[in-house]
């Protein structure tokens, strides 16, 4: 990894071939040895993707991080969905059929999420989402947006949404503005502008509702 480290940096983006070394050693959605402690198997895996991203960040924090990005946010969704849901999406992340990125700061308010103006409304069958993010990670390449989005004309009601870009109108997704940064190059930050994003019954992650987020 250190022979990357420089080109990283200047071309501000991580070659595919690194990518490719991290499927192969498994290390997007992680099930290789354990950290081994007294604690629960969620607790476990957690803490043995912190010592891999210690190891990985020494050298590289942008590859640390994009490792991160497939390791912790997917652990979680263990705790909502049913096995099936989490062996199907978190086999093709782990396989490398698919990264996902995690959609929830905003232009307007950052992380505020009483003040999100991104929005889900229920129509038969699922939710429509619409809104706009900002300072995504990965936002360009990567093929589920974990969306964090609340209910139109409430501050409270939020739920959390998987869009499979494969599986939906691309018209409907407008990604632009990659931020030009300092530090932590090569994972690319956009915004994206979602618009009548419709999402099935199946995808969604945590069901809207008062106090999930």
């Amino acid at each position: 990894l250190s022979k990357f480290v420089s080109a990283i940096d200047v071309q501000d983006q991580i070659p595919t071939e690194i990518y490719h070394d991290l499927i192969r050693l498994g290390l997007f959605v992680y099930d290789g040895p354990m950290w081994e402690i007294d604690e629960d198997p969620e607790i476990q895996r957690v803490l043995s993707v912190i010592k891999i991203l210690e190891v990985i960040g020494g050298t590289s924090p942008a590859v640390a991080k994009a490792v991160m990005d497939q390791n912790l946010g997917q652990i979680g969704m263990i705790r909502y969905w049913g096995t099936e849901k989490v062996k199907a999406y978190l086999g093709k992340i782990h396989k490398g059929e698919g990264q996902a990125a995690f959609l929830m700061t905003e232009p307007s308010s950052g992380s505020d999420i009483h003040k999100f103006s991104t929005t889900f409304t229920e129509i038969p069958g699922g939710y429509l989402l619409n809104g706009t993010k900002d300072w995504i990670t990965g936002a360009e390449t990567r093929r589920y947006f974990v969306v964090v989005a609340k209910e139109e004309d409430s501050a409270l009601n939020f739920g959390l949404f998987l869009v499979d870009r494969n599986e939906v109108d691309t018209s409907c997704i407008k990604i632009s503005d990659r931020k030009q940064k300092l530090g932590l190059r090569g994972l690319g930050e956009h915004r994206v502008e979602l618009s009548e994003i419709f999402v099935p019954s199946d995808n969604i992650v945590i069901p809207p509702g008062r106090g999930v987020i």
